[in-house]
């Protein structure tokens, strides 16, 4: 005759809340913080209300993702004590025999993935907890085919998922994609094998070590900690502020421009298609006519205290050189006079005089070392 268990649930604590980040599959281990375990208590009674005999019975455990048929997520069978009925037990701790029927995905100690949250498990979400009694109210051997699983399933709720929101919480590496789609505000160190993608702000007071590609669609702000980029820094439409200064070892390659104000340290090429030193080009090539004559001077307008200045070339023209006395036959030099850089052309000429074009290179000041004024 087959024999109908009745179990009443008294009391299903969960106390699993594992370390994970926010839609990432579980990982093939886990840090032992938290115990991974589920404390269930139940009491066995006969369909009339008689209680089992205080003997040990030998329940099998099942996590489904239907409340009826569906797959089996967990599973292991216990041996436990009941007492007036009464039983208790840890599911997901050590001790329980792996299922041989009815097989689940994760074994006896795996009950923490069953429950982790896996955008690959459509039915994640909606949990069932299955339970088999193997014995009669007396303690003995039911036949196998007299062998049922209690009805109805008992659906996981708010307790049992409450280990998110922990997990959640103490989140520490991702085992998979991780996907920010708020502000990230980080207090510790940041490490990444992949690829990190963040939309929205993005906070890190310690070390962001990432091995991958990293996406900053709002842009990166680094006050205080050292960014180091090993593989290099790209930014198409966002902005990089660098408020400590920045030392690039290998090449840079700013195709949008850069507004430092700090240093700039690098030990190998800056390679930039228009380089501005304070909103403006620092290196001009200018072309002077300074007319005819044997003494001519030619105000550039460039400011000596902005700027450093060199002659780079000269064109005379035809001129007649006068190879009689002992004047200069031919000087050009720059010189300062009222705070611009003036031109002086010298030449010892007699009847025809030279043309003179001179070619002069100015830099900005802050790139180069000139003594001269």
């Amino acid at each position: 005759m087959r024999t109908t268990v009745k179990i009443v649930m008294v009391i299903a604590l969960a106390t699993l809340t594992t370390i994970t980040s926010l839609q990432a599959a579980a990982p093939a281990s886990r840090t032992a913080v938290t115990p991974g375990q589920i404390n269930y208590q139940g009491r066995l009674t006969t369909p009339s209300g008689a209680l089992y005999s205080n003997t040990t019975y030998n329940i099998e455990f099942r996590v489904y993702d239907a409340d009826s048929g569906g797959a089996v997520q967990w599973g292991a069978k216990y041996l436990v004590y009941a007492k007036n009925g009464y039983f208790n037990v840890l599911l997901g701790a050590s001790g329980g025999q792996a299922l041989t029927v009815n097989t689940p995905v994760y074994g006896p100690e795996e009950l923490w993935k069953a429950l982790w949250y896996d955008v690959a498990r459509a039915n994640n979400n909606n949990l069932f907890l299955g339970i088999t009694v193997l014995e009669d109210y007396t303690g003995a051997a039911l036949p196998a085919d007299e062998v049922s699983e209690a009805f109805p399933r008992q659906k996981l709720l708010c307790t049992p998922f409450a280990e998110r929101a922990q997990s959640a919480r103490y989140a520490r590496e991702s085992f998979g994609a991780f996907s920010a789609g708020g502000d990230l505000d980080v207090t510790g160190s940041v490490a990444a094998t992949g690829n990190l993608a963040v939309d929205g702000n993005s906070s890190v007071d310690g070390t962001a070590t990432v091995q991958g590609t990293t996406t900053f669609n709002s842009g990166v702000v680094v006050n205080n900690a050292v960014a180091d980029l090993n593989k290099g820094l790209d930014v198409n439409g966002g902005r990089t502020y660098l408020r400590q200064g920045l030392d690039v070892f290998g090449s840079s390659e700013l195709r949008g421009g850069a507004t430092v104000t700090g240093p700039v340290t690098a030990s190998d090429t800056i390679n930039a298609p228009r380089f501005q030193v304070n909103g403006a080009v620092p290196i001009h090539v200018r072309r002077f006519d300074c007319g005819t004559g044997e003494d001519q001077k030619t105000n550039t307008g460039y400011s000596t205290t902005d700027w450093s200045a060199m002659m780079v070339g000269f064109d005379m023209g035809y001129g007649d050189i006068d190879e009689d006395g002992g004047e200069e036959t031919f000087k050009v030099r720059m010189y300062e006079s009222g705070g611009t850089w003036w031109i002086h052309c010298q030449g010892h000429y007699h009847g025809n005089y030279a043309d003179f074009g001179i070619d002069v290179m100015f830099v900005k000041r802050a790139l180069v070392d000139d003594n001269r004024y």
